[in-house]
Order: C-alpha cells, then sequence, then structure tokens
C-alpha cells in the first residue's frame, strides 16, 4: 500500500470527526510535533489543527498558570498565502 492511499483514508476519517474530536485528537499531535520537530504536510486543511494545538501546547509548557486561545484565521492549506492565528491570554 502507498502511503499516499493512507493519508486519503486519514484525511477522511477526520472529516468525520466534529470539531471537539479534532481538537483532542490533534492535541497529542501538537505535543509531537513540539517534542519531536517534525511536521509531515498533508493536503487537508484540518491538519491544520495539528498546529494550533502544538502552539497552546508550547504556550502551556512556558506558562502553566495561564490559559490560552488560539484561533486559526487562515491557513496554506486552506488556500491562504499564509498560515495566520490570532493567540490570546484567557483571564
Amino acid at each position: 500500500m502507498e502511503i499516499s492511499n493512507w493519508f486519503k483514508g486519514f484525511e477522511k476519517g477526520i472529516v468525520r470527526l466534529s470539531p471537539e474530536e479534532r481538537s483532542a485528537f490533534f492535541s497529542e499531535c501538537g505535543k509531537n510535533c513540539v517534542n519531536g520537530g517534525t511536521f509531515s504536510v498533508v493536503t487537508t486543511p484540518l491538519l491544520c489543527e495539528c498546529s494550533r494545538q502544538s502552539v497552546i501546547y508550547s504556550l502551556h509548557s512556558l506558562w502553566k498558570d495561564k490559559r490560552f486561545s488560539v484561533t486559526l484565521c487562515h491557513s496554506i492549506l486552506g488556500g491562504g498565502t499564509d498560515c495566520e492565528m490570532r493567540i490570546e491570554v484567557d483571564r
């Protein structure tokens, strides 16, 4: 089996998850990306949740007593020319 076929099935599975389920799933992915230093690029913009979660994980690692909201504004995988996230500190 080619790896590209696996990713197609993976992407179809991601689409079926609710936003809350995707967030929970990709929070672990985000931790691994930050700790492993490796990012894999796939065509679905839903994978940007992995990047969003890695930002949350990194910020929480630096400031454990703070809570952060990270919103994906736009992304390259979503058709944008760059990736932008809005980061807010919850008070």
